[in-house]
């Protein structure tokens, strides 16, 4: 490879670092909100200076368990757990919390004092022993306020003599190493001998200050540490669950030129994009930053990059090649053991790499990105992949493809024209209008007949309603078209055939060619109550007709609609001497078992699709391994873009993302998503972009 493909294999993967561990921090940083991390740090911190612990040292995990510790009730042993914590990792200098009986009175008591002082109670958030942060002049008067001796009067020293005797005198409600440590501040040499009023006072709290400053200064340092090792931690569970393995993705964009420069390109509008982004303080945003990124990891697996475990090594530097042709002879079956094992070390390798990677930080990973754009355009490299990254297009085999938009068309949407078109394989404009057929569908028979004859110009039109299965069938001298009824809540029907999850066997008189296989009992009954009609009508209407071309079928419906659409395209495609239908589905949910829907696939490829409108989870439903659809899948991402075989790591991002930003939008989305309005009006854009071009 030359300098530039160099440098856009080195781009493609530190953009995954960038990611990979912008999405780490941010997960810790939503861990250490829930937990109260800092809280607990703030705490712990405070507490020893309080109670004069000794410096040894101490770490956020002990942190954890001190925490667990203090919310264990005192009058329950939880079969020896208590006493099992306490021994093992509640330390001297940690058992000073109020309300403890085995901490040390007068430590519990100024503890107390401190926690409880007003300044202190106004900062604190509920659920949390301490604030998140304090003002070190703060701390300063706080300390002042509960730790210093007064007099009868309740006056402080007003000198500097004064306030040292107090100091050295026994309290019974001070620790002795705080008073100690008050009178060794007093003694500096910053404040003068004969100081009084704010002569003595001012140097006193600056000492306080610093004090509480070093302490802090350790306790952050502890904090950093270890939220990097966390962080090494999460980016190795991350790249095991993407599969994000640095040696093998190396490998890959090396031999893929395409997807190499379509990664790089992608690099440079990202890098745009985090520039221009400011990041805001706060929960919201934080969560709002994680949905981002994930979006923006999925993205980049849209265009190809190598993530995702559905291809497993694809081969692993060609191991599976190697090993077809040495795994042979007697002696063969020796190789078998070694060969696992150099898999097993590069992919540990990969991942390993990978988790160190995203350990040292986005910022840093963010900066190399930069200084690699600026090399990438010294030498003066352009990148004609921009546009297939833009519009998430595949610049590489094996990636995720959005359908071919064409210059907009001048000819309006017409249904007889465009339903009538020879065109084959999936259509914008025909999904369009039998979307609309199957919405249609949810109407009364006056407004649909209406609809099919004076707007539509068909001149058959025929209405079903049986026990909840709704819909109609219309024809033209060049087409049928055939729409079912979704789900409708308020009818207990749809509701009975939703919940009929069994698997019934089908048979070949019943489906004459079609793979005799298992389906969904609450579909496959559903059908059977409209078939004899609607198959005789159907039959009718594209009866040879001399001098003239036969009819084509279109079938469709939308969720519930959609499952009966598909066995009827099953039933109608199986019978001899009749067209084979096409069948388009909105938000349909899975219909068989494994051999029905891939035999029915075998048998009628580019025939039957299935368009799916971003979050919708019904064609999830329902969440069985013995259930699968049939069909080719389209998707509808979030900004509209109608993508085709989009990988189930690309749907599960998609998820991350939208649960990430809120769990209870990216449910409500999940349902809203599914509304036929929104499958129409996504339809509708992609039509009128589009014309006549086929994914």
């Amino acid at each position: 490879m030359n300098l530039p493909d160099i440098l856009n294999v080195a781009l493609g993967i530190v953009v995954l670092y960038v990611l990979l561990s912008s999405i780490g921090s941010l997960l810790l940083e939503l861990l250490t909100r829930a937990a109260h991390y800092r809280e607990e740090i703030l705490y712990v911190t405070v507490n020893r200076l309080l109670a004069g612990a000794p410096d040894t040292p101490w770490s956020v995990s002990s942190l954890v368990l001190d925490r667990i510790g203090r919310r264990i009730p005192e009058d329950k042993s939880w079969f020896g757990l208590a006493g099992w914590l306490r021994r093992r990792w509640i330390k001297e200098y940690q058992v000073i919390a109020p309300g403890r009986s085995d901490a040390d009175p007068k430590r519990k008591d100024i503890v107390q004092r401190f926690w409880s002082h007003p300044k202190i109670r106004s900062l604190a958030i509920p659920g949390a022993d301490a604030p998140s942060s304090m003002d070190p002049a703060t701390f300063a008067n706080v300390v002042i306020d509960i730790a210093v001796p007064r007099d009868a009067q309740r006056v402080l020293p007003d000198n500097r003599l004064a306030l040292l005797r107090a100091l050295a005198a026994p309290s019974e409600d001070t620790p002795d190493a705080l008073r100690q440590t008050l009178r060794t501040l007093g003694l500096s040499s910053e404040i003068p001998a004969g100081a009084t009023g704010e002569a003595l006072w001012a140097p006193f709290r600056a000492n306080l200050i610093a004090w509480f400053n070093e302490a802090s200064a350790r306790a952050t340092d502890i904090y950093r540490v270890t939220m990097q090792r966390l962080l090494l931690v999460l980016g190795f569970v991350l790249a095991l669950v993407l599969n994000a393995d640095t040696i093998r993705t190396i490998h890959l964009l090396s031999h893929d030129r395409p997807l190499r420069e379509a990664v790089a390109a992608y690099s440079e509008t990202f890098a745009a994009e985090k520039k221009d982004a400011e990041p805001s303080p706060g929960l919201k945003a934080t969560r709002e930053a994680l949905g981002q990124d994930i979006e923006r990891l999925r993205d980049l697996e849209s265009i190809g990059f190598p993530l995702g475990w559905s291809s497993l090594e694809d081969g692993y530097f060609g191991a599976d090649t190697w090993f077809a042709k040495n795994h042979s002879g007697r002696w063969g079956w020796l190789l078998v053991p070694w060969a696992f094992g150099m898999v097993v070390f590069f992919k540990l390798a990969g991942l390993g790499v990978t988790a160190l990677a995203v350990s040292q930080g986005a910022p840093f990973w963010y900066g190399v990105m930069n200084r690699l754009i600026g090399l990438r355009k010294g030498q003066g490299e352009s990148s004609p992949p921009a546009a297939a990254a833009a519009t998430n297009q595949p610049a590489a085999s094996g990636g995720t493809s959005a359908t071919q938009v064409a210059p907009a068309s001048v000819m309006p949407l017409e249904i007889g024209h465009d339903l009538a078109a020879p065109a084959t394989g999936f259509n914008s404009r025909k999904a369009y209008w039998l979307a609309r057929a199957s919405a249609a569908a949810y109407s009364p028979k006056q407004e649909i007949e209406a609809l099919v004859k004076d707007t539509w110009k068909f001149h058959e039109f025929h209405y079903f309603d049986k026990q909840g299965t709704q819909g109609f069938c219309a024809a033209d001298d060049q087409i049928v078209l055939i729409a079912f009824r979704g789900t409708e809540l308020a009818d207990l029907n749809d509701v009975l055939a939703d919940v009929n999850v069994r698997l019934v066997m089908l048979t070949l008189a019943d489906y004459a060619n079609a793979p005799s296989r298992r389906v969904h009992q609450g579909f496959h009954d559903a059908l059977g109550l409209v078939w004899g009609d609607l198959s005789a009508k159907i039959m009718e209407w594209t009866a040879e007709r001399p001098g003239r071309a036969a009819r084509q079928i279109f079938i469709t419906g939308h969720s519930l609609g959609g499952a009966i659409a598909t066995l009827m395209f099953a039933r109608l495609a199986s019978v001899d001497g009749r067209p084979v239908p096409t069948l388009v589905t909105f938000g349909c949910p899975k219909v068989g078992d494994t051999t029905f829907t891939r035999e029915l696939d075998r048998l009628y490829p580019e025939r039957a699709f299935r368009l799916v409108n971003d979050s919708d989870i019904v064609p999830h439903l329902p969440p069985l391994s013995d259930f699968h659809h049939a069909g080719r899948e389209f998707t509808f991402d979030a900004s509209g873009v109608l993508r085709s075989e989009i990988s189930g790591l690309g749907r599960l991002l998609g998820y991350a993302a939208g649960a990430a930003r809120s769990i209870t939008t990216a449910s409500r989305k999940a349902v809203d998503d599914h509304g036929v309005a929104y499958y129409v009006a996504r339809c509708e854009v992609l039509a009128t972009k589009a014309g006549s071009a086929t994914a």
